[in-house]
């Protein structure tokens, strides 16, 4: 195709363009006239006051698993995780990739059951981050919230931190 017929039919591509967006955009009248301030007032409830929350950090010693435990909650309250954070390193001096599990648990330990885990695999000399906020993963009435990693090797490095509120 001559480079003339190219020129033209891109121009007229772009005008084709062009004109469909400004016809496409016309102003929408609407049936009824606007309402005055008075006629659209609703009444609101007020807003409840958020929760208060809290936090919860550690680091992990080299070779060990990073973990974090609640308190136990109050009579009748549950605990909420709303962001879970965590990281896991393997040295450059490791020999090969290595994969690790971060859970939240109810209770005390990890033997109290898992509410979410996720798995992470890392080379060597690199460094893998979870962050993982809005959440609302809800503990057992009456206990506390573990955030852990699987297990802690030689060559490995890890973090966590726990966000959350407590709810009746």
């Amino acid at each position: 195709m001559p480079k003339k017929a190219a020129l033209a039919l891109s121009l007229l591509a772009l005008t084709a363009c062009f004109l469909s967006y400004k016809l496409g955009s016309s102003p929408v009248a609407y049936a009824k006239a606007r309402s005055t301030p008075q006629e659209g007032a609703v009444a609101r409830p007020a807003l409840s006051a958020p929760p208060a929350t809290w936090t919860l950090s550690a680091v992990g010693t080299p070779g060990t698993a990073g973990a974090i435990v609640t308190r136990p909650a109050a009579a009748g309250v549950q605990h909420v995780a709303t962001c879970v954070t965590g990281s896991f390193e393997v040295s450059p001096s490791a020999t090969s990739a290595l994969g690790n599990t971060l859970g939240l648990y109810n209770g005390a330990s990890i033997s109290g059951g898992p509410i979410r885990q996720w798995f992470v695999y890392a080379l060597p000399g690199t460094t893998v981050h979870i962050d993982l906020c809005g959440l609302s993963s809800v503990g057992t009435t009456d206990d506390g919230m573990t955030l852990a990693w699987s297990g802690g090797a030689i060559n490995t490095d890890t973090t966590v931190s726990l966000e959350g509120y407590d709810a009746d």
